[in-house]
């Protein structure tokens, strides 16, 4: 037994090590350009990157139109090799102040001073003075030109040290796991078993889930009809609202109606599990007080009964991709897993809600109250970049933000979800953390059901 829980624990921290790295594993490969840039009177600003002081093309550059007197605060990612900056400082005479000019990666900033200058032109003047840079330009053509390579291997140097950080508090953090489970091992080894006794259940989770579903509109004239009606017109009620009256474009290229519509779709499917499945042990109650019936499967039961739905309204959202010209990829297989991250993180609260409802009626109450707030907190309707930097941390700690923007990596961002590494690992640990909860909660008062219902 010893040696099986040494194995176990040994197994579950290299893993764990591992994908900790990786999810936070440095890029050296590109470093960001930030400055903020006020003109006088009304130019532009461009700014060119190349390998070379001489390569300088217009397939390199970013431009930007600048008001007069109101500075605005440029970012741009760059390619680790191009080393040399061109920054194209209008076409006429102006007067230019430009501050806070970095480099940066990682939070690691280091500052550009008029010593990185190697070459000028159309430049009347240039006064350097803690951080800022004041320039008097004339001609048609004003630029200056940076060379970057000295800072670009500074902050190379940092960042290496940093990674050597990350990997050694990885590897403390997966050592205290391993120790975790070694304690817990029957702990963790009756989790386990009890998930694998509810896989094991799938056949009479999939009837039960089936008849649930025609049981649900089975007294209604329209029948399941009903199911895809609601949806679909809340669907098309935001997109006159936010689409037309708003004249919202959340996403370049892409039609909001689609952006919406696929945004929402797991939102809907979550919703309605969620909600559902709050209330499984309280209507099933004849089967909970049956002795010798598995009543661990009926939380997953009424989340399985709302895939049809949901499936359903994913071959809508297939065919609006088709009708606004964007072709089906390969990226769109990606929908299977954000549907399990939707099934699991589900169950998970679900397993804390559906116990909780049998001793407190109420709680189904709460549960649509949160669901109704958790709508707005999750960026369906709008662009999650609207809200800045801060806004879209804070965002992010919703669960659902992670599967709503998969989705549409899925369907038009065309991103493997394995290129957002942290993203997936803060989701499962807190969905997994969620599930474990769900787990302790559900046995500790299953033994109670019987006897309130």
């Amino acid at each position: 037994m010893k040696v099986k829980r040494l194995i176990l624990s040994f197994v579950i921290g290299i893993l764990f090590a591992f994908i900790l790295i990786y999810s936070f594993e440095l890029n050296i490969n590109k470093y960001c350009i930030e400055y903020t840039i006020e003109y006088l009177q009304h130019g532009n600003n461009q700014i060119f990157y190349s390998d070379k002081p001489e390569h300088f093309n217009e397939e390199n550059a970013f431009l930007y139109d600048i008001s007069a007197k109101k500075p605005i605060t440029i970012t741009e990612e760059i390619n680790n090799n191009n080393t040399f900056l061109r920054i194209d400082l209008g076409y006429n005479d102006n007067t230019v102040q430009i501050s806070d000019l970095n480099i940066s990666r990682y939070n690691i900033k280091e500052n550009i001073t008029n010593k990185s200058i190697i070459q000028e032109n159309g430049i009347q003047g240039i006064k350097y003075d803690e951080g800022i840079y004041s320039i008097a330009v004339e001609g048609t053509d004003p630029y200056i030109i940076l060379d970057l390579s000295h800072l670009i291997d500074k902050t190379d140097d940092n960042i290496r040290q940093l990674q050597i950080i990350k990997n050694a508090a990885s590897w403390i953090a997966a050592l205290f796991l391993m120790i975790i489970v070694y304690i817990k091992y029957k702990f963790f080894w009756r989790t386990f078993c009890w998930i694998l006794d509810i896989i094991r259940e799938w056949r009479l989770i999939l009837n039960l889930a089936g008849n649930d579903f025609k049981m649900k509109y089975a007294a209604s004239y329209f029948g399941a009809v009903w199911a895809f009606i609601q949806p679909m017109i809340t669907v098309i009620i935001y997109v006159i609202i936010f689409g037309v009256g708003f004249r919202s474009l959340p996403v370049e290229g892409v039609s909001y109606a689609l952006w919406l519509t696929v945004g929402i779709i797991p939102w809907f499917f979550f919703s309605e599990a969620l909600s559902s499945a709050t209330n499984s042990l309280v209507e099933y109650n004849y089967l909970v007080k049956k002795v010798v019936f598995k009543i661990e499967v009926l939380p997953i039961v009424k989340i399985v009964s709302s895939i049809i739905v949901h499936m359903f309204f994913l071959i809508i959202a297939i065919i609006m991709q088709l009708i606004y010209g964007i072709p089906l990829t390969i990226y769109l297989c990606q929908f299977i897993y954000y549907t399990f991250c939707v099934i699991i993180l589900a169950w998970g609260i679900a397993n804390i809600t559906s116990a909780i409802t049998v001793f407190f009626k109420d709680m189904n109450y709460i549960i649509n109250i949160i669901l109704q707030l958790g709508m707005w907190a999750t960026p369906i309707m709008y662009n999650i970049t609207i809200f800045g930097k801060t806004g879209e941390k804070i965002l992010k700690l919703n669960p659902m933000c992670y599967i709503v923007e998969g989705y549409r990596d899925a369907f038009f961002q065309h991103i493997w979800f394995w290129e957002k590494p942290q993203m997936m690992l803060y989701f499962w640990s807190v969905t997994g953390i969620i599930l474990l909860l769900g787990i302790i909660v559900f046995s500790s008062l299953k033994k109670h059901f019987a006897d309130v219902l």
